[in-house]
């Protein structure tokens, strides 16, 4: 069963994605709560006394159980874009105005998830190309700042 009291943050998928932000969190002492599909994953993390449970993220019946709506945000990590995608508009149609964060694959998959609502959308594949990219200019001799500076720009111009 879902837990009896709000998290401040419900993480949906709890692959690797999910489990750095959570101990993200633990380390700010943000109360989370999260959601697999997966049952191995749930059952390892439930036994060690984790706040995970299995459940899908589009079925908003089961966030509002979660007190989805008591919650300050919802994070989609899921490796799974349809999925993703379906949980944002499940999400959407019952609470407009929430913080609804997401994971996508690629800038297409980001596009999707910023048309069904998300408030916003980190793409994986920009994300770390454009972190691998800062290092590179900086350890070819690019100052930090032209470097940051480069990737500000081709953040802005890919995110818009």
């Amino acid at each position: 069963p879902p837990p009896d009291h709000a998290a401040d943050v419900i993480v949906a998928g709890f692959g690797r994605v999910g489990q750095l932000l959570a101990g993200l969190l633990d380390s700010q002492r943000i109360p989370w709560v999260a959601l697999d599909v997966d049952t191995a994953v749930v059952g390892v993390f439930h036994r060690a006394g984790r706040p995970v449970y299995f459940g899908d993220a589009s079925r908003v019946e089961l966030l509002e159980r979660m007190h989805l709506g008591e919650c300050l945000a919802v994070v989609l990590t899921m490796d799974q874009p349809d999925a993703a995608i379906a949980a944002v508009r499940s999400i959407r149609g019952r609470f407009a105005a929430l913080v609804v964060l997401a994971r996508s694959r690629d800038e297409a998959h980001a596009l999707a998830l910023r048309s069904a609502g998300a408030t916003d959308v980190v793409p994986e594949t920009l994300a770390s190309g454009l972190q691998l990219g800062q290092r590179v200019l900086e350890r070819i001799g690019v100052s930090a700042l032209t470097a940051s500076a480069a990737v500000a720009v081709e953040r802005e111009r890919r995110e818009g």
